[in-house]
């Protein structure tokens, strides 16, 4: 808990709470409460309660540094699309990912600004490609298959 103060941005993983999954800003920091190391008082800045105030344990956020895969899924319909999720960007914002493998069509998208109004029509990929691409593979080989 040491390392967290007021103002840090905070992401909640799917472990310490799958509703509020997402990111945020520390708001305060009281060592009274039920956890152990204390409880920190985030005001969320994504996910499903944007601008809501929630307590978490402390020692579990973890402190934003860069990109982070929110959730990434195989698709189970024969549409072409293959893997899809989402991503967190360095500014705080989501954005969506996808690979797409259709006859006329072979390759990443993403939605941020960046991708869609300059690296698409270059056939390059935006920072965010490129660190899913690293942590799921070139093909998304590392996203597990849903039975």
């Amino acid at each position: 808990m040491s390392t967290l103060q007021v103002g840090q941005r905070v992401f909640v993983p799917v472990s310490l709470n799958p509703e509020w999954t997402g990111e945020g800003i520390i708001e305060r920091i009281s060592k009274y409460g039920s956890y152990a190391e204390g409880t920190a008082i985030v005001r969320m800045t994504t996910g499903r309660f944007v601008g809501v105030d929630g307590g978490f344990d402390a020692s579990k956020l973890q402190l934003v540094e860069g990109i982070k895969i929110i959730k990434a899924k195989r698709s189970n319909n024969k549409t072409g699309l293959k893997i899809y999720g989402k991503v967190l960007g360095e500014s705080g914002k989501e954005y969506n990912f996808a690979y797409i493998r259709r006859p006329n069509f072979r390759g990443w998208i993403c939605s941020c600004e960046s991708f869609f109004f300059d690296m698409f029509k270059k056939r390059r990929n935006c920072k965010h490609l490129h660190f899913v691409r690293g942590e799921l593979g070139r093909f998304g080989t590392q996203v597990p298959k849903e039975n």
